[in-house]
């Protein structure tokens, strides 16, 4: 909705009867909350809990409408939307989802409009599961509202926690559920450095970052760095090259920019129980 809801909208949510959404940007460009969106699965939204609150940030984790996840953060004034942003990709990027979109979408609202919009958790349709997770334990609706309040907190801490817990792109990972179809050591660097390449500048800050997680590489992220240990520098280096190369034919090939272009004038959308893609007149 673009007005400011009633408490009988917000029943109609928890109902399952009329879902909400949220615009984060306010009328003065500030946010008091954001979010991290990971369409990705399947996800362990336990296991993203467990690593936040091992890196110490005050966030809350919730499974989305659409089985994916929404990492919540709640600020106690209004925050700067250009700099939260930032620190979110920092935290998305570090979880293993760099491309992961990020709420609010926009630093400003342009003009008669309101940016994009966020649907609140727990709407109560019966089809549907609602839970947010403090660590590994499940919560319902009140636990959200308790774990929420309790993790309100400003962006100069934020930004500090990220600080302290390291959290860089060469502390990226490539994300679990893919592992298991990677066949060895090189293609595992070789997606991971796909996954971070957008993050960083030049090729030397890539290999950088691919020589750092070859070096750390555990059984965890690939079974074979368990049993052999990391590959040899040199190999690391035409991994590297490589992914150069792909993201150079990436870009040649304008494959990305129709896609952007694609997902800005159209929505994939439901409509009696069939797609149809609808344009939006921009």
């Amino acid at each position: 909705m673009k007005t400011s809801p009633e408490e009988s909208n917000f029943f109609s949510h928890l109902e399952g009867k009329k879902p909400i959404g949220i615009y984060p940007l306010d009328d003065n460009n500030a946010v008091r909350f954001a979010a991290i969106d990971i369409d990705e699965y399947p996800i362990d939204h336990a296991g993203l809990s467990m690593r936040l609150d091992k890196w110490e940030l005050p966030m809350v984790v919730c499974n989305s409408k659409s089985g994916g996840a929404h990492i919540y953060i709640f600020f106690e004034e209004p925050e700067e939307p250009a700099l939260v942003i930032s620190e979110l990709r920092k935290v998305s990027t570090a979880l293993g989802y760099p491309k992961a979109e990020i709420f609010p979408k926009q630093e400003i609202r342009s003009n008669g409009g309101y940016g994009s919009f966020i649907n609140l958790p727990f709407f109560g349709h019966p089809k549907l599961s609602y839970n947010c997770w403090g660590g590994d334990e499940q919560l319902d609706l009140d636990g959200f509202l308790a774990l929420a309040e309790s993790r309100i907190t400003n962006l100069g801490a934020l930004s500090a926690s990220i600080a302290d817990a390291g959290l860089n792109p060469s502390s990226v990972s490539v994300s679990p559920t893919n592992n298991h179809a990677i066949a060895g050591r090189n293609d595992y660097l070789f997606e991971f450095g796909r996954s971070v390449q957008d993050a960083v500048q030049d090729q030397a800050a890539l290999l950088a970052i691919l020589l750092q997680k070859n070096n750390v590489a555990t059984e965890a992220d690939h079974p074979n760095f368990g049993t052999k240990g990391p590959l040899p520098s040199d190999e690391v280096e035409q991994i590297c090259k490589n992914v150069i190369v792909w993201k150079e034919k990436e870009q040649k090939s304008g494959v990305k920019h129709v896609v952007n272009e694609l997902n800005k004038c159209h929505a994939h959308v439901m409509v009696g129980g069939k797609a149809r893609i609808l344009h939006i007149k921009t």
